[in-house]
């Protein structure tokens, strides 16, 4: 068969070719239960399996945290949120700062949770082209001294420093300056939990009388073949509060979603930041909460097509054996070789290690019912 010239030249520049991955491989150093973690390859789609405390959601939040290119503010909310979401700090009314109280907390961020006042600490997480560290400072033994004296005096504070492809700058997210200038990569968590009451309306507004919606739309019809259209309002009636409702083949007048079952309210959730994600990285904590097993593999063709089309980057855990199977189901038969990677992360002693598996492996298991969880 020949070639002709327009395909070698396609070939050369790279336009037949899915668009390069924003992470192609992982590197953590003491970041939570992480000692060392290298992940030598990511795919586009990556499901993250392993036994209970072996850092999945760990894995995620170290992404989170790498993948944020704003200001020192949005540095400082991610951290808060992490750490009140493990119960770690309380809720906090500051919006991005950690409360001097609370500064021994800053300790969960680290490998072992040694003790914050006693010795600086310091992780990293990145790849070959971008890199993240988060470190402790004392500013009572003079470390960074020329900040303490027009400020709070704080035995402990915590800084951010970026290397590669973000650009080099070095930061303290507790200090008032004005924000540096930054271009963040499009990114959205959705946790175990859902998405919350405020950020459903934002992630409908952004998509709404577009294609993407009819997409979002297609998603739910995934469990329930009847949805017609979906739009949220203000409940109770003129309220700010806005909640998802569906108008359905069966019934006249618009329902709340969530009188469909709660697996349309998580697929709602998953669907809307999918389509919101374009040319970024999406996260998914325990993706199977809610969904029967059945609407699985639907999900992932769902999840893999969407992720091409839109060049998202997605990665996303898992306890389901279900789930596996029907990542497997869909990985195997998608097109793209390497597109689909399953990260099985197993505790070797006090060290946690990551195990790769491509499509063509993971089919091989799971046909010869290998546990791969």
């Amino acid at each position: 068969m020949s070639t002709t010239v327009e395909e070698i030249k396609k070939t050369e520049i790279g336009e037949s070719k899915s668009p390069k991955l924003l992470l192609d491989s992982l590197e953590i150093k003491g970041y939570r239960c992480f000692e060392h973690l290298k992940i030598e390859k990511l795919g586009r789609v990556n499901l993250i399996v392993g036994k209970n405390n072996v850092g999945k959601t760990a894995l995620l939040e170290a992404l989170w945290v790498l993948v944020q290119g704003g200001d020192y503010q949005s540095i400082g909310q991610i951290l808060q949120v992490i750490l009140h979401s493990r119960n770690e700090i309380p809720e906090t009314s500051e919006s991005y700062l950690l409360e001097p109280q609370y500064n021994d907390s800053y300790k969960h961020l680290f490998y072992k949770r040694p003790n914050i006042k006693n010795e600086n600490l310091s992780s990293t997480i990145g790849t070959f082209e971008r890199e993240i560290t988060i470190e402790t400072f004392d500013i009572l033994n003079g470390v960074k001294k020329e900040i303490q004296d027009n400020r709070r005096k704080r035995a402990v504070e915590l800084s951010v420093t970026y290397k590669g492809a973000f650009d080099p700058v070095d930061f303290d997210i507790n200090k008032y300056v004005k924000p540096i200038e930054r271009t963040p990569v499009k990114n959205l968590f959705v946790r175990a939990n859902g998405e919350s009451s405020e950020s459903i309306p934002e992630l409908w507004d952004e998509i709404t009388l577009t294609d993407k919606e009819d997409l979002v739309i297609d998603s739910l019809n995934l469990i329930l073949n009847e949805i017609i259209s979906i739009n949220l309002i203000g409940y109770p009636k003129g309220s700010n509060n806005r909640i998802p409702v569906a108008r359905s083949k069966r019934v006249s007048e618009p329902v709340p979603l969530k009188s469909f079952g709660e697996g349309m309210n998580r697929l709602l959730g998953i669907a809307l930041a999918l389509v919101n994600c374009k040319d970024g990285i999406l996260l998914i904590d325990e993706i199977e909460i809610g969904l029967h097993y059945s609407v699985l593999p639907d999900v992932w063709k769902l999840i893999f097509k969407t992720a091409k089309d839109l060049n998202v980057q997605v990665f996303a855990t898992t306890h389901s054996k279900d789930c596996v199977e029907a990542f497997a189901q869909i990985a195997n038969e998608n097109d793209e070789k390497d597109d689909g990677m399953l990260i099985r992360l197993e505790r070797h002693g006090e060290k946690i290690v990551a195990k790769t598996i491509n499509e063509d492996r993971l089919a091989q298991a799971v046909n010869h019912d290998v546990e791969v969880r």
